[in-house]
């Protein structure tokens, strides 16, 4: 590489939409409150639908890059749009990123930091990095992928560390669209499927995140968790996640200026539904997500059970 050009160090990537820029302001003060000083990065956010007062408010907290997103493809699961933004695919823009930057984090914006991500972000030897799941491939897809092996547990894609190290990284982003254009109509879970495909596609080295670094909420070892993930549809403002950090990042936000949450909060009979099921039926499907798979389980335990 030419010594007139050298690479940034770091590029942390996020997506949102203007109905969520209160979850975006709470990662972004965490990041500035996580992130050590002496280590460089720049911020990008694509985004859709957000005011300039929110832009400007969000770029009061660190400063950030706005870049407008215009997802390219039209066929896609209404399932997945319904449940997942479509800039969820933005993720594939991270990879042009390691043009000019040695590593690309990407972070969902339903996330908690709570304890220093330098150690995260200066590991060695990584090309890319995720936590992986206990469940099948297969989980993200309405049916299973010919050429692909659906049965290896997958990673979710909520918290991604991307190396300069990646073989074929400038192709890959094209890739990507690609196959979500082809796949579109069986997504369940929006890019996460194609993201596992393209690491079996490209062979790609994955180091395994310690789950400290994607943990979920109702994990016994939270509060040594560094960042903090609820990736169900139970979330910290919706639902009973109590945690005082993002309480009092929210409350920061609203102070600010910025839209305060305005959709649905699960009420009583949500909650206690959520944890009768949690506890009487760990093993069924989400009941949301996959609503099919939950009335079949439930008509197998009812009716299917070997006593």
């Amino acid at each position: 590489m030419s010594e007139l050009f050298k690479k940034k160090e770091l590029a942390i990537v996020f997506g949102v939409t203007g109905n969520m820029t209160f979850a975006l302001a709470n990662v972004l003060m965490g990041i500035k409150k996580y992130i050590s000083s002496n280590l460089k990065y720049d911020v990008f956010i694509y985004y859709k639908d957000v005011s300039d007062k929110e832009k400007q408010i969000l770029n009061s907290i660190i400063p950030v890059n706005f870049i407008e997103y215009n997802f390219p493809l039209i066929e896609i699961s209404k399932h997945s749009v319904n449940r997942y933004s479509l800039l969820a695919y933005s993720r594939y823009e991270c990879f042009d990123y390691l043009d000019e930057y040695k590593k690309v984090l990407w972070l969902d914006i339903d996330v908690l930091i709570q304890k220093n991500l330098n150690t995260l972000i200066l590991s060695d030897d990584i090309y890319m990095a995720l936590w992986q799941s206990s469940v099948r491939t297969g989980f993200n897809f309405t049916k299973p992928v010919e050429g692909f092996d659906m049965e290896v547990e997958y990673y979710n894609t909520g918290i991604i560390l991307f190396s300069e190290k990646i073989p074929d990284y400038k192709i890959i982003k094209d890739w990507c669209y690609k196959q979500t254009e082809k796949l579109g109509q069986t997504l369940v879970c929006a890019e996460q499927g194609i993201i596992n495909l393209l690491l079996q596609e490209f062979k790609i080295k994955v180091t395994n995140l310690d789950e400290k670094y994607n943990c979920h909420p109702e994990k016994q070892y939270i509060k040594d968790a560094t960042i903090v993930h609820p990736y169900a549809e139970e979330k910290f403002w919706n639902y009973y996640y109590n945690f005082e950090e993002w309480n009092n990042n929210y409350k920061t936000w609203i102070k600010l200026g910025g839209i305060p949450y305005k959709g649905k909060r699960a009420n009583f009979l949500d909650k206690a539904l959520i944890k009768f099921i949690k506890k009487y039926m760990p093993e069924a499907p989400d009941f949301k997500r996959h609503t099919g798979k939950f009335i079949k389980y439930i008509y197998n335990y009812n009716f299917k059970r070997v006593n």
